[in-house]
């Protein structure tokens, strides 16, 4: 039902230049269009791909792969091409998939649960401060583990000093420290600095 309400919603979007803007309203009312020079906006086909997949409520990795700021209206939102529109159907009808995370995500107290322990894949947490010089020397290392494991382990960042529950959850009293979880619970922990290959063999003993 939803991937046939996609492919309609982007015929329309695709087909009806008359410049109207794309609405995503709580009763799933859904009205798109493209601009009168061709292209649709990524806020306007991102809409489009939620409503059409029921996503509400997305996954972590569902979130992780739509374009940030998508619930814009303003006419400044960058424009994406047409074929930007139909690699989103394809998406939708199941010819492509969400393209695994490539980089760390941030996580909070208020989003610790379900970005990290309803992960479907094992997540590294990242706890670092601002003011940690061995913290900001790791960062480059955890961005390339992210890489080299995407789709396998997300790799996820927390400010202790922002998030103070989560550190005195898990027992932070040094820094970098960084958390294994698989399947909502702790695995194992590393403190302190270490190199990409030091502690991609960690991880890998442990996954």
């Amino acid at each position: 039902m939803y991937r046939v309400t996609l492919v309609l919603a982007v015929c329309v979007l695709l087909l009806n230049c008359v410049g109207a803007r794309a609405q995503y309203t709580p009763d799933g009312i859904l009205v798109g269009d493209v601009d009168g020079n061709g292209t649709v906006t990524v806020a306007d086909a991102v809409l489009t791909l939620r409503f059409a997949l029921g996503l509400a409520n997305p996954t972590p990795e569902q979130e992780a792969a739509l374009p940030k700021n998508t619930v814009s209206t303003d006419p400044s939102q960058p424009k994406a091409s047409v074929q930007t529109a139909l690699l989103i159907l394809r998406v939708a009808v199941g010819l492509d998939s969400f393209p695994p995370e490539k980089t760390s995500v941030k996580v909070t107290d208020a989003t610790f649960e379900r970005i990290v322990l309803k992960s479907n894949i094992p997540v590294l947490v990242d706890f670092y401060a601002q003011w940690c010089g061995w913290c900001q020397k790791l960062s480059p290392v955890i961005e390339a583990l992210a890489l080299r494991y995407s789709g396998r382990v997300r790799f996820a960042k927390l400010d202790i000093d922002a998030n103070p529950e989560s550190k005195n959850k898990y027992g932070i009293r040094s820094i970098p420290t960084m958390i294994l979880f698989k399947n909502g619970q702790q695995v194992d922990k590393t403190v302190g600095y270490a190199e990409e290959d030091e502690l991609a063999d960690w991880l890998e003993k442990r996954l």
